[in-house]
């Protein structure tokens, strides 16, 4: 059988979990997986935006796998809560509350 790349859309690949962007997408690939889910979760006084692109650079300096990014609002606070429609007016297909 031959069968295409699998996803997994929810995975921890950033300092303080097991797997850094890099291993944990070559462990990916290698396991067929071609596209994996990780978090961008806001860091103490940093904004979701921010957040975003902070992770959207470490996936392009790190990952060689396709990696989808989700926004993640921890702490729910009236900032993060804010930035909602900012995220889905740039196009942020998810979201994830904690």
């Amino acid at each position: 059988l031959v069968l295409p790349g699998g996803i997994d859309p929810h995975t921890h690949l950033h300092p303080g979990f097991v797997d850094d962007m890099t291993s944990g997408s070559q462990a990916a690939l290698a396991g067929g997986i071609t596209t994996v889910g990780t978090f961008a979760t806001p860091r103490q006084g940093e904004s979701a935006m921010d957040a975003m692109a902070r992770m959207e650079a470490t996936v392009v300096r790190e990952a060689i796998a396709d990696v989808i990014l989700h926004a993640s609002v921890w702490p729910p606070n009236a900032d993060l809560l804010a930035a909602l429609p900012q995220l889905v007016e740039q196009g942020q297909p998810s979201i994830k509350f904690y």
